[in-house]
């Protein structure tokens, strides 16, 4: 109970953008809800609704609905989740699995002891057999729950920090706007993002925050140059 009790109070320290400017009321109200995902599911769904009646939201009817379509498949994906963490493996089937190991490490050095003569080869086929059976079962038992705070577990805190990441990318200014073509020419040029940076920066027209790529990689790490110059140096740096 206590490690269950933990892992729901770990669930709320996830980062979220802009919690605290809800009222008061609202957050009580998910606080001593029993069912928050749902009750957070209507207050979106109300708020789409509101703005459309209030004119804030103007959209078309089938974009509206594929939203409402979104949002309800992904209650529908959590309510599959939540049988997985709710539902308990079946218990018949857990005590048959560690009985069958049970006698697989008993039965296996009496039969090694029938096929070899020596005592040092007959305990290393032994503890090979009963160690790759053995590792099998906990894998299997690790696979069940993959969401943790060990080293090789899923974490969900790095998960929503990256949703928020992306999530705060579509809120910024430079990427609410809409790319325009600021030039025309008679035939198709086929560059990368590589030369046009370069072309860009070497004119003094590129962008103040553009990302490195990474040495020799050539992914776009997030670390972003403050300087044109620096911009310059990281480019001349990649070599094909």
């Amino acid at each position: 109970e206590d490690v269950t009790i933990e892992q729901v109070a770990q669930a709320f320290r996830f980062e979220l953008l802009d919690a605290g400017s809800v009222d008061s009321e609202s957050l009580t109200a998910v606080m001593e809800s029993d069912s928050k995902v749902e009750l957070l599911l209507h207050w979106i769904q109300q708020l789409i609704v509101e703005s459309i009646n209030t004119d804030v939201l103007s959209i078309p009817a089938p974009l509206l609905s594929r939203a409402f379509q979104e949002l309800s498949s992904g209650v529908v994906a959590f309510h599959h989740a939540m049988k997985i963490s709710s539902i308990p493996f079946p218990f018949p089937y857990a005590q048959t699995c560690d009985i069958l190991l049970l006698m697989h490490w008993l039965g296996t050095p009496i039969v090694m002891a029938q096929w070899v003569t020596s005592p040092w080869w007959g305990a290393v086929f032994s503890f090979a057999q009963v160690f790759i059976y053995s590792c099998l079962n906990m894998i299997a038992m690790e696979i069940e729950n993959p969401f943790g705070r060990d080293p090789n577990d899923i974490d969900g805190a790095v998960m929503q920090k990256e949703m928020n990441r992306h999530l705060r990318l579509l809120l910024e200014p430079r990427t609410r706007r809409v790319p325009r073509l600021i030039s025309a020419t008679n035939s198709l040029r086929r560059h990368s993002f590589i030369d046009i940076w370069k072309e860009r920066a070497s004119s003094g027209t590129a962008p103040p925050d553009t990302s490195f790529v990474q040495r020799g990689t050539g992914h776009i790490s997030r670390m972003p140059s403050k300087t044109t110059e620096d911009f310059m140096q990281a480019l001349n740096s990649q070599r094909p």
